[in-house]
């Protein structure tokens, strides 16, 4: 038996790896930071949203949300508890839906037979029972084409609201397409109101020759007339039963005046949503506020302005962040979408949150529990901190090398901006980037939409280095604290602690040393020119990024294009992408890192200017503890390397930071028996071979039985379909690949393969589990060719002799097939495989090349753990002459992998 112990000792070792993987692959991605941003399954008050776009209520007392910015619609139950009723719209079942994940839900309402709709930028959905959706308007494709025909094959350019009428008519705005079109009860649609032009004309006659100007929101009263937000002429329109349009608020002035006095006579701003009460008043927004027009036409301030957050108290004195939606409950109360909540003023009044919580949450505890909002910018200090500019939690913090996150500056809802004093009780506008300095360590932080760059001392204390909070592009030649600055996007520091700030509006690169501002490329006229000259004399076009080299070298990311800079001052352009990336940092080899947000790229650029991909991901959340080449992220805002190797990409959308970095790796194909190579299902008792990176620390193999179930540290569990984790046996483990044993017990199912290092790091592959997965070993080892197979041969006087069906072709280093001769009349000739998978069967059938041969024999071989043996014969004498043949068996439906014999 040398032969076939050659064979298994080969393929347990790991004679034949997987095709080459990718750099990407070999690489592991975990969350470094931040954690679930929806907290579903809990009262909703502490739920999760993201900019909130809509709000609509049923007749059994759900409240549904359109959380546009999680891309989820959500249900709070009559219980107070919040769950998500449909996920991204590329989960549910549109039938034919076009670019399914480009689809966000935007708006939501509720038909009077109780169904729920929802709309997403060109399409309206009905969520059915079964928590699918169906097309009930618009094709996915651009345009106002397609009245008087079927609702679901007409054109919209950007949806904005919906709304349904007493008779079931479902009213669409477009707003792009500046026309509200309605889709009768048996599906056609038909124009309702507006021409598609943008303007303001039409009062008083047809409302379908009127012109209106990206409307926003729309809502149908109880008597039936249709309420329009004509948000950028200032105005709320009224479209009567008859068709005939009037404006019933609103000057086409925009203020805020008025109130105590006729609507059509109140100066309105932006108007942003509308909601119609059955009494006949309907209420209006603007920013951040609501104000209610009662049936008498008079307008009075109904919410907002407030100096506090004000749950509890009047509506009026309480504070809103950006209204998006209304929404007029059957029970006299108004529900907000504002900021990051649904809030709810009751009939009397009182305001009170019914959805949606502070996601400024996990200070002290492990970051990846913390929740971030749509982190961007990052530095890391000598101690190994990692800064994170925590923009729409308007906070910068911190973690620790243990894990430990901290909030450091900013996370403030109210107060005054650009205030000096301790950094948590300072009120940030929009953090998008941080540097630290590299001689004292300070913390500085780009405030963008508030002009200034401010600074944290050791002490803690914030004060402003650069900017007056007054946007522009001024100052040069003074100090720093004067100048104005225009939409500065990035900040970093060269060596000698010197700021260089790459404004994008104002075209310009500019240095601070010494508190003293000055710029150093650009001429603040965008365009691209000035190759070989001085690089103050250039123009550059909408700057995102500037770093500088240990050499003093400036590099500026603007749109496509990297340039340089020397020390000379003279700019040169180093090379043109085809990307457009938003964000570049400095490798402490000497690379650039650029983020490629909309792609979901990232790029490193040699100093040469050659450009490598260093990461190109899928699009959504997905991957962690596994190869990165098979994550998803949503728009990666920044990429930083530490120096350590690791690089953590600012996953915006997703809400969290991802870190690159080596750790125990299975890809795509990682799992295969050990003998056939398949992939897919495995079975109880059987070989299996596990490729990766970084699945053990050294190199070790088993030499005694029974087999361990840790080798060098690693070791390797089997969890069931019934939740149940075995350790495996191990036969050989390397940092490449691991050789184990499914344990005997396993229950059939879907269940997971779980690698742990001695280092405590864990990678998992799903593993399906059936009762038998045949497979035959090769002579090769790689499960294809020759047969490890060997021919028993009995004579016609009962002499019985082996002889293998393979032999080593020394000039390829391989083995091939060895001609079998079936001998004369009156011998008999027996195969015998060996393989693994077969355990679980109870019956196997054998073939060779076209004939079915009797199996004699299957079950364990005995002298080696987890391989299987078939005896199968005699051979029938019809394959005389027939040369090279197939070999292979099969047991419940399964075929195992096709090997060769020859036959003489």
């Amino acid at each position: 038996m040398y032969w076939i112990g050659l064979a298994l000792l080969l393929a347990l070792l790991g004679a034949t790896p997987l095709p080459a993987q990718t750099a990407l692959a070999d690489l592991r991605i975990d969350t470094f930071a931040g954690s679930d941003s929806v907290r579903d399954g809990g009262p909703a008050s502490q739920g999760l949203l993201d900019s909130p776009a809509g709000v609509a209520t049923d007749a059994s007392g759900n409240i549904y949300i359109a959380d546009q910015g999680n891309r989820l619609l959500r249900r709070v139950g009559p219980d107070g508890q919040i769950s998500t009723v449909a996920g991204t719209i590329a989960s549910l079942a549109v039938g034919t839906v076009a670019t399914q994940s480009a689809y966000v839900p935007s708006c939501v309402a509720v038909s009077p037979d109780d169904r729920v709709h929802f709309c997403s930028s060109r399409q309206v959905f009905e969520l059915l029972p079964d928590g699918t959706a169906r097309v009930v308007a618009g094709t996915g494709g651009s345009g106002g084409a397609g009245d008087e025909q079927p609702a679901v094959d007409a054109g919209f350019s950007s949806i904005a609201d919906i709304a349904f009428g007493p008779d079931g008519s479902l009213y669409i705005l477009d707003q792009q397409g500046n026309q509200a079109r309605r889709v009768s009860p048996d599906g056609m649609i038909h124009a309702f109101a507006g021409t598609g032009d943008a303007g303001y004309s039409g009062d008083g006659g047809p409302a379908v020759d009127a012109l209106f100007n990206r409307p926003l929101a729309l809502d149908v009263a109880s008597d039936g007339a249709v309420l329009i937000c004509d948000t950028n002429n200032h105005r709320i329109r009224r479209v009567a039963a008859d068709g005939t349009v009037t404006t019933v608020a609103g000057t086409g002035t925009s203020g805020s005046g008025g109130n105590g006095g006729p609507a059509s006579e109140a100066a309105l701003s932006f108007p942003s949503a509308v909601a119609a009460a059955a009494d006949g008043s309907y209420s209006i927004s603007g920013f951040n506020d609501v104000r209610k027009v009662g049936a008498d036409g008079m307008i009075q301030a109904f919410a907002g302005r407030g100096a506090s957050f004000g749950d509890g108290g009047p509506a009026t004195q309480a504070s809103f962040e950006q209204i998006r939606g209304l929404h007029a409950a059957s029970d006299g109360a108004l529900l907000i979408a504002t900021g990051d909540r649904i809030r709810r003023v009751a009939a009397d009044g009182t305001v009170n949150t019914v959805a949606g919580a502070e996601h400024l949450q996990g200070d002290g505890g492990p970051a990846t529990q913390a929740v971030l909002y749509e982190p961007r910018g990052m530095a890391l200090d000598d101690a190994g901190n990692l800064y994170i500019a925590d923009v729409s939690n308007y906070a910068v913090r911190r973690v620790a090398p243990d894990g430990t996150i901290t909030t450091v500056a900013g996370g403030l809802r109210s107060g005054p901006y650009g205030q000096d004093g301790p950094a948590t009780e300072v009120r940030l506008r929009n953090p998008t980037d941080v540097a630290i300095h590299p001689v004292s360590g300070e913390l500085y932080i780009l405030d963008a939409s508030d002009g200034r760059v401010r600074r944290v001392d050791a002490a803690g204390r914030m004060t402003t280095v650069v900017g007056t909070g007054s946007l522009g592009n001024s100052g040069d030649g003074g100090p720093a604290t004067q100048a104005q600055i225009q939409f500065v996007q990035s900040l970093s520091f060269d060596a000698q602690g010197d700021l260089y700030l790459a404004d994008l509006f104002a075209n310009v690169v500019r240095k601070v040393s010494g508190g003293i501002i000055w710029t150093v490329a650009g001429t603040g006229s965008a365009g691209y020119a000035g190759d070989g000259g001085q690089a103050v004399s250039a123009q550059i076009n909408r700057p995102s990024g500037a770093v500088v080299n240990a050499a003093g070298e400036l590099f500026i990311l603007e749109s496509n294009r990297i340039r340089r800079v020397g020390t000379d001052g003279v700019i040169v352009t180093l090379v043109t992408l085809v990307d457009t990336p938003t964000d570049l940092s400095l490798t402490p080899g000497g690379d650039l890192l650029a983020s490629v947000p909309n792609l979901n790229r990232v790029l490193r650029i040699r100093p040469n200017g050659a450009v490598e991909e260093a990461g190109r991901f899928g699009f959504g959340y997905f991957g962690d503890g596994g190869s990165a080449a098979r994550a998803r992220l949503y728009e990666i805002g920044a990429a930083l390397e530490a120096p350590d190797g690791r690089i953590f990409l600012a996953d915006q959308q997703n809400d969290r930071i991802r870190v690159l970095g080596e750790g125990p790796v299975l890809p795509n194909g990682a799992v295969r028996q050990a003998a056939s190579f398949f992939q897919g299902a495995m079975s109880p008792e059987t070989i299996l071979s596990v490729f990766g990176s970084h699945l053990a620390e050294e190199t070790a193999v088993a030499t005694e039985t029974p087999l361990p179930t840790s080798l060098g540290g690693t070791q390797v569990f089997v969890r069931d379909s019934q939740g149940e984790e075995r350790a495996a046996s191990l036969f050989f483990v390397s940092p490449g690949q691991i050789n184990l044993m499914v344990p005997a017990g396993t229950a059939n199912g879907g269940g997971a393969l779980i690698v742990r290092t001695a280092s405590g790091a864990e990678t998992q592959a799903d593993l399906n589990i059936v009762s038998a997965t045949p497979g035959l070993f090769s002579a090769n080892a790689d499960g294809v060719g020759v047969a490890a197979a060997f021919a028993l041969r009995a004579d016609a006087a009962g002499v019985q002799t082996t002889e293998p069906v393979f032999q080593l072709d020394e000039a390829q280093n391989n083995f091939v097939d060895k001609p079998l001769s079936l001998g004369p009349e009156g011998d008999q000739v027996y195969l015998i495989l060996f393989g693994t998978g077969l355990r679980g069967a109870d019956r196997v059938n054998a073939h060779v090349g076209n004939a079915s041969i009797p199996v004699a024999y299957f079950g364990p071989q005995g002298g080696f753990v987890g391989l299987d043996q078939v005896n199968i014969g005699p051979l029938p004498r019809t394959l005389i002459g027939q040369g090279s043949v197939e070999v292979s068996v099969d047991a419940i439906g399964r075929s195992s992998n096709f090997l060769s014999v020859t036959i003489e």
